[in-house]
């Protein structure tokens, strides 16, 4: 057999091929993407809190804006590993 007529499955890192690498990179991708939007959202909240604490009488009127979208965030974080699925196999995918 020649390298030309190898199956396809090689290549996509069932046997060791040359894109095992990538495709273990995007495998723990998800759980590492979540560790740093929950710490970019933990950042946020503890700017928010500086922005409230120093913003005078309409802070809260000013800044709910970002408190509802860290809130946001931190749903979509948290949710999207379990949602994507679902839908992806709800579609069809």
């Amino acid at each position: 057999m020649t390298p030309f007529t190898q199956p396809i499955t090689i290549l996509a890192g069932e046997g060791g091929g040359m894109f095992s690498g990538i495709i273990g990179f995007l495998n723990k991708l998800p759980g590492e993407l979540k560790a740093v939007g929950l710490i970019l959202a933990v950042i946020c909240a503890i700017f928010l809190g500086f922005c409230l604490m120093g913003g005078g009488g309409q802070a809260i009127q000013k800044h709910k804006m970002w408190a509802i979208s860290i809130c946001a965030g931190i749903i979509l974080i948290c949710t999207a590993p379990t949602l994507v699925p679902a839908i992806a196999g709800a579609v069809g995918g």
